[in-house]
């Protein structure tokens, strides 16, 4: 990013402690990731407050600081003391959230010859972003959202790392409550803009599949004129999107994207596709990654890109680090997908398992659903009826939500299922009932931490 100079965040703050001419680069909300040179974001949080780890930051040489009114009030000795001690400053907001939001409108604000796409969705949405971005990158000077910094909190830490010299920013945008698209699309202002995918997830949260679609679409509000929407072949809400907002809509899917298709499926080994006339190769597996690596082709050709590029980039892409599958090979092979489960996902998780030849016993970990709200009953059934469906080997069902599916899946003649709500039973069923050469698929809401089974399916 370029530097930034306290002078300028001033309009929007109530007052300054300290010299306003400072600079920044950089912005960070954790203590423990705030380098010196860095504003440090004071944020009040459930277990702890930004505000307290001020002196261990002015002891690390950290000097710019946003801090709330309150904290000021309450502290102007130590305040002054630090400004005149240690040559720090002070930004001083009543909305300390707020004020770093505003701050990265306005900062992207001045970068406007830096396209911004933004990626949004209720599964795929890191993966589809770094894919996006490795095609991009074939050609531009690319700055994209590093990890799943995508919320209303990370994204405007994304923001700040825009550089004057990039010539487009790729920006993952995720949702959980209502309104908060309103302000991720008010700072980034996307004229490129991707929907994934619609699902229930955190459905609870939101009036249903259509009060999710309409605050996911929000995403498009930003554009005015100048909109290019690329929206997956399977979305049944693309009508919706045009008459809310006009503009270019590009439908992506692997039926859909051009001169895409799949030369051979390898499994949990990934995919060979033909896009044009070349060849790429990518360990991404599961039929939801090509829809995921369609929505990049189509952005790529939509900014200039040759296939040739396009598939150099897609076989850059490397699952380990963002692709929410991991493959872990010992006595057991352990399919690891815990960082979010939805409907949909699930789906797809149980779909790819079941059509994978395996050598061995397949097993099929369902952790609960979280924030489905009054629909969770229902759609864990439905998760239930399929799961019995797929007749794998073993269906282990795991928190409280979950009790339904392994009910729905007993009445539609499932067989050796078993249900807990305690993680030691679970973790008891699988080190006594798992032997060597199985697969296990651990698929479950990241609050869940399937992934600390490893420690028993490994041993």
């Amino acid at each position: 990013m370029r530097p930034v100079a306290l002078y300028e965040i001033k309009p929007l703050v109530a007052d300054i402690a300290g010299s306003e001419n400072l600079f920044f680069r950089g912005v960070a909300v954790d203590s423990r990731e705030c380098e010196p040179g860095q504003l440090f974001t004071a944020l009040p949080g459930e277990r702890t407050d930004g505000h307290l780890f001020i002196p261990e930051l002015i002891g690390k040489g950290v000097l710019t600081f946003l801090v709330s009114s309150a904290y000021a009030r309450e502290n102007r000795a130590k305040i002054d003391g630090w400004v005149s001690g240690d040559g720090a400053a002070f930004l001083i907001a009543d909305d300390t959230l707020a004020v770093l939001q505003k701050a990265a409108e306005w900062y992207l604000e001045q970068m406007p010859q830096v396209q911004r796409i933004g990626i949004t969705g209720s599964s795929g949405k890191t993966t589809t972003k770094e894919l996006t971005a490795a095609v991009l990158r074939r050609r531009y000077r690319i700055v994209s959202t590093k990890g799943n910094l995508n919320s209303e909190i990370g994204l405007p830490l994304v923001a700040f790392s825009v550089d004057p010299d990039d010539e487009i920013a790729v920006f993952e945008m995720g949702i959980n409550h209502p309104g908060e698209m309103d302000i991720l699309a008010r700072i980034v202002k996307p004229q490129t803009a991707v929907i994934t995918n619609i699902f229930p997830a955190h459905v609870g949260m939101f009036s249903g599949i259509e009060g999710i679609a309409r605050e996911k679409m929000k995403i498009f509000s930003g554009a005015g004129e100048c909109l290019t929407a690329f929206v997956s072949r399977n979305d049944k809400n693309i009508d919706l999107y045009r008459n809310s907002y006009p503009g270019k809509y590009i439908l992506f899917g692997i039926d859909t994207t051009d001169s895409v298709s799949v030369i051979e499926n390898r499994g949990f080994a990934g995919w060979r596709l033909q896009i044009g006339e070349y060849e790429a190769e990518t360990p991404l597996f599961g039929r939801y990654n090509l829809e995921n690596i369609c929505a990049a082709v189509a952005v790529g050709r939509a900014f200039g890109l040759t296939d040739a590029e396009i598939a150099d980039g897609i076989s850059s892409v490397e699952s380990a680090g963002f692709a929410r599958g991991r493959i872990r090979e010992g006595r057991l092979t352990v399919i690891e997908d815990c960082y979010n489960a939805n409907p949909g996902s699930v789906t797809a998780a149980v779909e790819l398992f079941r059509e994978t030849r395996v050598d061995g016993r397949k097993i099929f970990v369902l952790g609960a659903m979280k924030e489905l709200g009054e629909q969770s009953r229902r759609l864990h059934a439905e998760i239930g009826r399929l799961l019995a469906e797929a007749s794998f080997d073993r269906v282990l069902f795991y928190g409280e939500e979950a009790e339904s599916a392994y009910a729905a899946y007993c009445e539609a003649g499932g067989q050796n299922g078993f249900y807990t709500d305690a993680f030691s039973e679970l973790e008891d069923y699988l080190r006594r009932e798992t032997q060597p050469g199985d697969r296990v698929f651990l698929k479950g809401s990241r609050s869940l931490r399937l992934e600390s089974l490893e420690s028993v399916l490994e041993s």
